[in-house]
């Protein structure tokens, strides 16, 4: 085990630098503790205790088995390291003198009123699904509809070259097609993540294309009229806190640490962010009924402290979370439409009832969110336009999406459209 003490600033530094080193010996069990300078609060890890007679300090715990991170556990410093990974039912909480149980209530951030008016005004956005799904060609649900072992579908990382990426390109159809957002899968329900996060070797720094797409994206909007937000998968098919707890011997506990992580390295590493989407808990579905091990989860996702982090860190996102429920619970700020017009449930999960808050309406531009190559039903630029002004005229953003192909590139009927969109939108003015 090593043990470090570092400021809290500079946690992802050391892990980065750690992982590095101990890829000399990938196939031992490797223990990191790092002790955090500065208060430990309990949104940290959403442990109940703190520490207060051992200083202000806090320890981080990474684990790591075969190369692979399988744990991030941040205790106060009067808890004493636990052997490997948590265990089903956890060890036994901390206790002594040196911490106390707290009780807390917490005030529900929201979005800054500056944040909410800005992304009232911007109105149209665009969506991006893009990952290792679009190799195959067959969608961002492809892993789950054809039961690709989790072995088989990993391969495909080693495939991702993505060698026409170009982030600026994607921005500039943003902006020629009058679009002033940009919210992207940051991770999708396969558990690809599309940057450098140092949560997961399952990411695009680690495939042949091996960089930081969203990095190369937040750069590429930083001062053009086009912000950048995040969409964040709730469920991942490929981490084993949410699948595999029963064979990995983690606890439920431990994804939502990862869950909570990776949002914090999306609200602290990429400059500011317009949005935060999440998306994979459906409380009227009966996907997490009839395939649970794909879709439930094993607790609850921690929606207090995860928003209260997103708003304490990115004061100006707005959180949508595409659970289709009402009422909002108190931390998003805005209600959320699948392929359907407020009011509107077409496409059968919406619901009905339209609050009176900002709204959002996601809508593809042919039948597929993720790129498939067989999917040419494209809706036209009129009905693209009649669609936007519907929303609108109803209170309601339109976030419009494309899917690039492999190659990095968004397909060429998609930027038609995207182009005469904005071109009818300048006549208009």
């Amino acid at each position: 085990m090593a043990v470090l003490s570092v400021p809290r600033w500079r946690l992802h530094q050391h892990y980065t630098s750690y992982s590095r080193q101990r890829q000399a010996n990938p196939g031992a069990e490797h223990r990191l503790t790092v002790v955090l300078d500065g208060r430990w609060r309990p949104s940290d890890s959403g442990q109940p205790c703190r520490a207060t007679s051992h200083g202000h300090t806090t320890r981080a715990e990474f684990t790591t088995v075969d190369g692979r991170l399988v744990q991030v556990r941040m205790v106060p410093a009067g808890c004493p390291p636990r052997p490997g990974p948590t265990r089903r039912g956890g060890a036994a909480r901390c206790t002594g003198r040196s911490t106390r149980r707290e009780s807390r209530t917490m005030t529900a951030r929201q979005v800054s009123p500056a944040g909410l008016d800005r992304y009232r005004r911007a109105r149209f956005g665009m969506f991006v699904h893009w990952g290792l799904y679009a190799l195959h060609g067959r969608g961002e649900w492809n892993m789950f509809e054809a039961r690709t072992p989790l072995t088989e579908y990993r391969r495909l990382a080693d495939h991702f070259e993505a060698e026409r990426f170009d982030a600026r390109e994607w921005v500039d159809l943003a902006e020629a097609a009058g679009q002033r957002y940009m919210t992207v899968t940051t991770r999708h329900h396969d558990g690809f993540s599309l940057y450098d996060t140092a949560l997961s070797g399952f990411k695009s720094t680690n495939t042949p294309f091996g960089r930081d797409a969203f990095g190369e994206l937040a750069e590429a909007c930083s001062g053009r009229g086009v912000k950048l937000g995040a969409y964040v998968s709730l469920i991942d098919w490929h981490h084993p806190a949410f699948r595999f707890r029963e064979k990995s011997k983690l606890a439920w506990e431990d994804y939502v640490g990862f869950l909570h992580g990776q949002v914090r390295e999306l609200c602290t590493q990429y400059g500011e962010l317009g949005q935060i989407w999440f998306d994979g808990e459906w409380p009227h579905s009966a996907w997490s009924r009839e395939h649970a091990d794909w879709f439930a989860p094993g607790g609850s996702y921690g929606y207090p402290e995860l928003y209260d982090a997103v708003h304490r860190l990115q004061p100006d996102a707005v959180v949508l979370n595409n659970r289709k429920s009402v009422p909002l619970p108190p931390g998003e700020d805005v209600q959320g439409f699948e392929n359907d017009l407020p009011g509107e449930n077409t496409a059968g999960f919406n619901t009905g009832t339209v609050l009176d808050g900002p709204k959002e309406t996601c809508l593809t531009m042919n039948k597929t969110w993720g790129y498939v190559s067989t999917d040419d039903d494209y809706k036209t630029v009129d009905q693209l336009l009649d669609t936007m002004w519907r929303a609108w005229s109803a209170g309601s953003n339109l976030l419009l999406n494309v899917g690039p192909r492999a190659d990095g590139t968004i397909p060429p009927r998609e930027q038609e459209l995207l182009r005469a969109v904005g071109s009818r939108l300048s006549s208009q003015k």
